[in-house]
């Protein structure tokens, strides 16, 4: 569309409102410039594997240099619900939060100096970058930072032999921290007031939300058998925690509160929210995030307690082992599938023209599937049907309002140019009867692949 393509802008304009969601499709979209999509798809994949285990091991190191070991901990919360469901932006998220809290703990100047110019522009362009992954993500990094001010301005009032800093300079450094938010802030602000998110109450049961802690839900990907491994991993995690809190106890510091007890607070506030707040609100599936930010948080405090336990190490090293265990067992032969699925897509998708409609439709009800179909327009413009996020409001694209209408129901609408049907063809065309009724008189079989799991019929 960037390029001028009249065939995409025919159903297609660019969302004009600074929606906090955009992160994942710009970062792909300037990749594009230089590399193969393929290729795109996967550094953005790289930003987050390798960026969050890096942000969190840098922050942890930051605040708690003894406790590098227990920041193992965040391997297996890399690979979570969000990410496989392809939530890339709550994903990214979390990188863009820590990075900008690990930049601001090492450029911050003394309570008594201000910001230099390009530390402040940096810090701004940070927070920006949080706040278009997502928007909760931006006003924890605000709280987060917030506290942080306050804890130094705290310290510095209670040193024995503090220099002079006047009113005016104070004044001045906080003028300069709020102002940082106000670009964030106002987006934010025109997010609310221009996009209308239904979101309803449909919510999981009260056993369900403690199965989901005990279950530790946000590993849980494909199968039962992913318990065992999640369980275990809860396991170390609660035994880190109880080690945490005992030697808080022991140094008679147990309600002694420090910054990094701000990530205890928000833990805390997420499971409330996890508890209260409906699944079905805003965007939906808010029990599955709620409950991410509860165990990311609370892994980040345990990491960031100091101790003298000297096991740690030993205990990073169980949790690797699990993690690699548990891939290499439930997710790594369920991803070599869907990679053999995928590329299966990709070859037969050279048989379809550019600038073509595409109706896709499935018999799969496995919920990862749902979406390969759009692997046909990976390198090349087509339309696709049934595509949900230019109906939302907050995603980069929206549906051109003179779009042609595009169907086989209704008499006047214009047909696709292909139908793309993915797994058993039968089963498919009878969940779909307006499809069947249509397809031998106006469609012809282009292509079947030997699995037989691949059809895909052009308009005559």
């Amino acid at each position: 569309m960037l390029s001028g393509n009249t065939f995409l802008n025919q159903y297609f304009v660019f969302n004009k409102i600074p929606v906090p969601n955009l992160a994942d499709h710009y970062l792909l979209a300037f990749f594009g410039l230089f590399f193969s999509s393929s290729v795109s798809e996967k550094l953005l994949l790289l930003i987050y594997l390798a960026g969050l285990p890096i942000c969190f091991r840098s922050l942890v190191s930051h605040f708690n240099p003894e406790g590098k070991a227990l920041s193992i901990l965040i391997f297996p919360l890399t690979h979570c619900l969000e990410f496989y469901v392809g939530g890339y932006n709550f994903c990214l998220s979390f990188v863009f939060m820590l990075a900008s809290v690990v930049y601001y703990a090492r450029k911050k100047p003394p309570i008594q100096e201000v910001y230099t110019i390009v530390n402040y522009i940096t810090f701004v362009l940070l927070t920006l970058t949080c706040y278009f992954s997502n928007g909760i993500a931006f006003l924890l990094l605000g709280l987060i930072l917030g506290i942080y001010e306050i804890s130094m301005l705290v310290t510095y009032l209670r040193s024995k032999t503090p220099n002079q800093v006047s009113i005016k300079q104070l004044c001045k450094r906080y003028i300069l921290f709020g102002l940082a938010w106000l670009p964030g802030l106002v987006c934010l602000y025109l997010f609310n007031k221009y996009i209308h998110i239904p979101g309803d109450n449909t919510d999981i049961t009260f056993s369900e939300h403690l199965a989901w802690l005990y279950n530790m839900r946000p590993l849980f990907i494909y199968t039962g058998d992913e318990l065992v491994f999640s369980r275990l991993i809860l396991s170390f995690v609660v035994i880190s925690f109880f080690i945490a809190v005992f030697y808080r106890y022991k140094a008679k510091k147990l309600f002694t509160f420090f910054f990094t007890d701000i990530f205890m607070l928000i833990c805390l506030i997420s499971l409330a929210c996890f508890f209260i707040v409906p699944n079905g609100a805003t965007v939906g599936a808010m029990c599955n995030r709620f409950c991410y930010y509860f165990f990311f948080f609370l892994i980040l405090w345990i990491a960031l307690q100091r101790t003298e336990f000297r096991y740690f190490n030993v205990l990073s090293l169980l949790v690797v082992i699990t993690h690699f265990l548990f891939f290499f067992t439930c997710h790594y032969p369920k991803i070599k599938l869907m990679n053999r699925d995928i590329k299966a897509i990709q070859e037969a998708s050279t048989v379809i023209k550019c600038n073509s409609v595409v109706l896709p439709i499935s018999a799969n009800a496995n919920w990862v599937e749902q979406y390969f179909s759009f692997y046909l327009g990976l390198d090349k413009p087509l339309y696709i049907t049934q595509w949900y996020e230019p109906d939302q409001g907050w995603f980069a694209l929206k549906h051109n309002p003179n779009m042609p209408s595009i169907g086989v129901k209704y008499k006047g609408q214009k047909r696709p140019d292909y139908i793309f049907v993915y797994n058993n063809l039968e089963i498919a065309l009878n969940k779909n009867p307006e499809i069947k009724e249509v397809l031998n008189t106006y469609y012809k079989l282009l292509l079947c692949t030997d699995y037989d799991n691949i059809h895909i019929y052009v308009l005559k």
